[in-house]
């Protein structure tokens, strides 16, 4: 295995578990907070998933 320096945010999110889990213990990798943005972003709550999902943009 390869040995890459990461960073201490890519470290954090390993930590959280982001991008593991299934259905509503699913956990993004990247969410609407982690961005800086002039754009509009959204959090909607799937009703078949039961979790929320993170929009970045409607454009």
């Amino acid at each position: 295995m390869a040995d890459y320096k990461l960073d201490k945010k890519t470290h954090k999110w390993i930590e959280e578990e982001r991008g593991k889990g299934n259905s509503k213990d699913y956990q993004p990798w990247l969410k609407v907070r982690d961005l800086s943005s002039k754009g509009r972003s959204h959090l909607v709550m799937g009703h078949l998933t039961g979790r929320t999902h993170h929009f970045f943009s409607d454009t």
